[in-house]
């Protein structure tokens, strides 16, 4: 456990923020790659987008400019609270949590 927290504190880290309602089909879908990928530096955090001002957003100031797109769950990928283009989709996540693994030498 020591050498995962140095890890965690030397390599880079990840911020991985998932935009939409907790219980629905394409955020749980969306969890699930997240979930199922190796990434071991990673920050998960979950925006509910039916609040306005979610709990959340006061540990994680970061997310209060992200949003749901179009109503779909949308995925922020993150480093070092720089994000990439959002995404709606399942398939482009899982391709760019890839391209994150590949990068880290996982």
């Amino acid at each position: 456990m020591l050498l995962c927290a140095l890890d965690f504190v030397l390599g880079p880290a990840y911020e991985i923020v998932i935009v939409g309602r907790p219980n629905a089909d394409d955020t749980q879908r969306m969890l699930m790659v997240v979930r199922t990928s190796f990434i071991p530096n990673k920050i998960l955090v979950v925006k509910p987008a039916s609040h306005d001002s979610p709990e959340v957003v006061h540990f994680a100031d970061f997310i209060k400019a992200q949003s749901s797109i179009g109503g779909k769950a949308t995925a922020y990928i993150c480093h070092n609270y720089a994000c990439v283009m959002p995404t709606t989709d399942v398939l482009k996540l899982a391709e760019l949590l890839e391209v994150k693994n590949a990068s880290s030498g996982q």
